[in-house]
């Protein structure tokens, strides 16, 4: 029944009604305690009539009342009236994007601005696991001046049960209500199966390309005709209907609306990034072109130039780029270049060339001088534009200062680019982890050593972090850092205790608890190492939420879910870290392990030669190309690539297995036999990880002594046990055998 001006529903007055949809009436009110207009939607009585939907609704309401983001109406309260349940929402002033598509499309850069809007508002929501679901025009709210914001965010998902018996009553001729929403639905959803950040994505599409175009991408005069336009028929192009479109616009929003949802972005967070390399290539967008439509601001952050006598800065100077780099990126309204593509242009001079190529707005260089305790830090803002500064500055300051220092460069470069601050604008913008800048000195230098990703970088790394927490024991970056370099070095092959480093992660977030990284390392621990998948996982959720836009993060992550099987995802989440560092190539590395645990060897190999590219001699892509190769019967490319790797990673034991499997299956069975003798004859004087002595007996066709190997590296707690006895094809032989399945079962559970 329509509620009439004055009805109270709990603290709020109905003031007038404001129109229907097919969950139920919305309404304008007064909230008669804080004294403000709301909105406030009435659901049909119908989505009430399961016993379990109010408390599935109010535990979902409260996560979407999480969504704290200023292009997502905010809900602020639920409650009943009369049997009815009902929502107070954030009240608007403006138009549906429905409404004023009814009267014209929308200009491009009025689209593109409003694209990365609606980006963000989905990347925070899939950050934290919830998908819109039903994304359309009428769900897109214009708000004076320019501004877009999303409703009804979730609450698809909260009525689902409900609406799912109101199917039936729908005409499937209906050319109102529910084409209205069928035009907009994913492939998947269509066919009635499960939904992830991907059907959002697909949905922003056909709005982008409605937006652009002026046409819907998917139309008829029927549900059924619309359906099938969605599972099978490809959309005229973008082009087609606005020739003047960008090409890069036409090719996102093709893969957006592409019908396989492993072809589309990931999630918001990598469609926004797409967006924004769209928008900063676009005249328009740059500084001084007069445009009126807002647009986000970016930069590049490049490594300081050391100016010391001595010359001996260069850690010094790159890790002020990198905590600046870190603290900026943090910043929802600033887009970032990663580290990675930054620091390609050390000692660049062509800002115009660095912005293009980066496609960013600003640039910030810097130098450091020091002379003993005193420290002299100058910087400068530069518009990639016309070559002008924006803003520059010179700190002459004592050492200790260096971290104030540090934060008061970030906030001039918020106030420069007029970037908003969530939260209190006074607190700091570069997190201090230690008072300490000796500690903090011996941290920098550990971390420049450790991303040159050699066996001989992580070993300096280990050395600089002991000391600095030798130092600063309560110091959280170095805490992590040393534990993240015994990570790497297991990875190779070096023994150390999994507990040991567990514990030290979770000591590293009890002093901070949002470092991003170390919830996913510690996750990595949790999973591969020591098999409590659960506890793992609920740290990448963390991790996640905290750190969306982290390659460290989504690396591990994606690396996690290939070993449970969940391929799809964890493709998507490698490539999202690619994509926002391509130029890393431990990330590259990450997704080329992921394509092969996947069992996508073309992909591998690709991924694994590209990443050779960049570093020629990194021995790990060499040792992921020779499974890709040996997976699909190439053994002779195989044994070469293996080969390589061995040498260039000084005889990492893992590989040496590798390399001894692929030989005997080559029927080289005396050149495997030398493989194993040398794993045999350092197990005698030292520590080496059964799983690679396996792997050689499995190619031999040893199987008592590889199961007999594979038992030795359970008990030894082997990092890469979950690998083999997982989704990599080494043991396939083996897994028929009820002693594997058994083993299989310790490891996963299953």
């Amino acid at each position: 029944m329509p509620l009439h001006p004055g009805t109270r529903l709990g603290p709020y007055t109905v003031t007038s009604a404001i129109g229907a949809g097919g969950m139920g009436d919305v309404y304008k009110a007064r909230d008669t305690r804080l004294d403000r207009d709301v909105a406030i939607k009435v659901l049909a009585a119908a989505l009430a009539a399961d016993p379990r939907f109010k408390e599935r609704f109010e535990r979902e309401a409260r996560v979407v009342a999480s969504l704290n983001h200023p292009h997502i109406c905010t809900l602020y309260d639920i409650g009943e009236h009369e049997g009815a349940t009902f929502l107070v929402m954030e009240y608007l002033e403006g138009q549906t994007l429905a409404a004023r598509l009814a009267r014209e499309r929308v200009p491009f850069d009025t689209a593109l601005t409003w694209a990365v809007q609606i980006a963000d508002a989905l990347a925070l929501a899939h950050a934290r696991g919830i998908v819109h679901r039903d994304l359309k025009p009428a769900n897109l709210f214009v708000v004076a001046p320019g501004t877009m914001k999303v409703l009804d965010f979730g609450l698809a998902k909260i009525a689902e049960p409900a609406t799912a018996a109101l199917a039936p009553t729908m005409a499937a001729t209906d050319a109102g209500l529910a084409v209205g929403t069928v035009a907009y639905m994913s492939p998947e959803q269509a066919r009635g199966e499960p939904l992830d950040a991907r059907s959002d994505i697909f949905a922003c599409g056909a709005v982008l390309y409605e937006m652009t175009t002026g046409q819907p991408a998917f139309a008829g005069p029927t549900t059924a005709v619309i359906f099938e336009a969605i599972l099978n028929r490809a959309i005229r192009p973008l082009r087609d209907v606005v020739p003047d479109a960008p090409s890069d616009f036409a090719a996102l929003v093709d893969r957006m609306l592409a019908k396989r949802a492993t072809d589309r972005h990931p999630d918001g967070s990598a469609l926004g990034v797409g967006l924004r390399e769209i928008q900063a290539r676009r005249p328009s967008s740059r500084p001084g072109s007069g445009a009126v439509a807002a647009r986000t601001p970016s930069i590049a952050v490049l490594p300081f130039a050391d100016m010391s006598a001595q010359k001996d800065q260069d850690y010094f100077c790159e890790g002020m780029a990198e905590e600046l780099i870190s603290a900026l990126s943090k910043l929802q309204d600033l887009r970032v270049a990663s580290r990675t593509s930054a620091f390609r242009f050390k000692g660049a001079q062509d800002i115009r060339t660095i912005g293009e190529q980066l496609g960013v707005e600003t640039v910030l260089e810097g130098s450091v001088r020091t002379a003993g305790a005193r420290l002299r830090v100058t910087t400068q803002l530069t518009s990639v534009a016309d070559g002008y500064q924006i803003w520059s500055e010179r700190y002459d300051r004592q050492m200790e200062d260096v971290f104030d220092i540090q934060d008061e460069i970030a906030k001039a470069i918020v106030g420069a680019l007029k970037v908003k601050l969530l939260g209190d604008a006074d607190a700091a913008i570069v997190k201090r982890a230690t008072e300490n800048v000796e500690a903090y000195h011996l941290c920098l230098k550990a971390r420049y050593h450790w991303f040159k990703w050699t066996d001989e970088g992580f070993a300096k790394a280990v050395q600089l972090f002991e000391q600095a927490l030798a130092i600063d024991p309560q110091y959280p970056l170095a805490i992590f850092g040393l534990a993240d370099s015994y990570i790497a070095s297991a990875v190779v092959g070096i023994e150390r205790d999994p507990f040991t480093c567990e514990s030290m992660f979770e000591t590293a977030l009890r002093l901070d608890p949002e470092l991003a990284e170390a919830h996913a390392i510690l996750g990595l621990v949790q999973g591969m190492w020591t098999w409590r998948w659960l506890l793992a996982q609920q740290h990448f959720d963390t991790a996640m939420r905290l750190g969306p836009r982290s390659s460290h993060v989504l690396g591990a992550h994606g690396l996690h879910l290939s070993l449970l099987g969940q391929f799809e995802e964890a493709v998507a989440l490698g490539r999202r870290g690619v994509e926002l560092d391509p130029l890393m190539p431990f990330w590259n590395v990450m997704l080329t392990q992921v394509y092969v645990f996947s069992r996508r060897y073309d992909e591998a190999i690709r991924q694994g030669d590209a990443t050779l590219e960049l570093v020629p001699t990194y021995w790990l892509p060499h040792a992921y190309v020779g499974l890709g190769h040996a997976a699909q019967g190439n053994l002779a490319e195989a044994v070469a690539a293996l080969e390589r790797a061995v040498t260039h990673s000084g005889g990492a034991p893992y590989i040496i297995g590798w390399l001894g499997f692929v030989l005997a299956k080559t029927g080289r069975l005396e050149a495997a036999d030398a493989q194993l003798q040398i794993l045999l004859d350092r197990a005698r004087k030292g520590y080496v990880p059964a799983m690679s002595v396996a792997c050689i007996y499995a190619g031999l066709n040893d199987r008592e002594r590889a199961l007999a190997s594979l038992d030795r590296a359970y008990a030894q707690k082997d990092i890469c046990l979950s690998w083999h006895v997982g989704p990599l094809f080494i043991f396939d032989d083996l897994r028929s055998d009820p002693r594997f399945a058994d083993l299989h079962r310790r490891v996963f559970g299953t």
